[in-house]
């Protein structure tokens, strides 16, 4: 018999299956909320703390009403008690979203904001090195625009889902997304570094990428190994060959390497190296 599921919508546990929505739902009419996505181990949640200052701050920028019971302990203790009534004693991604309250078109009726917590089993019980290299390439269809909700997980996922669609066409692995003015910023759902000898480069802050937490923790982890790093780089599609190595960055997959990008190849003995330096910290 199949286990059945949970998730937790405003401290109430639901069977995932429940309809538990209406259409009038702000963030089903106009994608008008935001999310965060993290790796558990066990009842252990690493950079939690980054998460959920990420998680207010794109509340801020949104202009949605944190009630006051709404704190970085009380959010983890609802994540913890979900993954334990879902039984998931293993390594679990977390997903955990905020959307406005229904009322309203385009001008909200309130600020008020409701949660939606959920909770996905997965296998490795360590952040793991993928064993084949990505092939990637560059999506041009759909520039990134540079405005500061962009460095936040937002619901309107337009962009990446286009760019999603555009690399299955294409038969890649995974597609690097650009900005309005050209620049290389991330992928899909992960953010993007370059290697070169014990160099390490990856786009700004304030070229429009998201304000990636596994990002900021492997440039910590490459500092404190004695990488130079270079984290407000500018880089064009041109440059993408020049580079011994390209890794992807998220909090769900840890460190993704890329073997192919046209018909230029790379290695991926400084993201192993990471990758091993990043399982440490857990």
């Amino acid at each position: 018999m199949r286990q059945r599921v949970f998730l937790n919508l405003n401290g109430k546990i639901e069977d995932v299956n429940k309809p538990l929505l209406t259409v009038a739902n702000r963030s089903f009419r106009y994608g008008d909320g935001l999310f965060e996505s993290f790796r558990a181990f066990g009842q252990k949640i690493p950079f939690f703390k980054q998460h959920f200052n990420r998680l207010l701050s794109g509340m801020s920028v949104l202009r949605m009403h944190v009630p006051d019971f709404f704190s970085e302990t009380f959010v983890k203790k609802e994540i913890l008690h979900l993954l334990r009534i879902n039984k998931f004693y293993g390594s679990a991604a977390v997903r955990i979203t905020i959307f406005r309250n229904d009322g309203g078109k385009y001008l909200p009726e309130t600020n008020a904001i409701s949660y939606l917590i959920e909770t996905i089993p997965l296998k490795d019980t360590a952040y793991t090195l993928n064993k084949n290299g990505l092939q990637i390439g560059v999506f041009h269809d759909f520039p990134k625009p540079i405005i500061p909700h962009t460095a936040f997980k937002t619901v309107n996922a337009q962009i990446y889902i286009a760019a999603a669609l555009y690399a299955q066409t294409a038969k890649w692995d995974d597609a690097i997304l650009l900005n309005s003015k050209g620049k290389i910023l991330e992928a899909t759902s992960s953010n993007i570094f370059f290697v070169r000898n014990n160099y390490l480069f990856t786009p700004g802050l304030k070229m429009g990428i998201v304000k990636g937490i596994m990002r900021q923790k492997v440039i910590e982890i490459a500092i404190e190994n004695n990488f130079i790093v270079h984290d407000n780089i500018s880089l064009e599609e041109k440059d993408i060959g020049s580079f011994d190595e390209i890794f992807f960055t998220n909090s769900i997959k840890g460190i993704q390497w890329v073997s192919k990008y046209k018909n230029f190849r790379f290695f991926k003995k400084k993201a192993a190296l990471l990758t091993e330096k990043l399982n440490q910290t857990l």
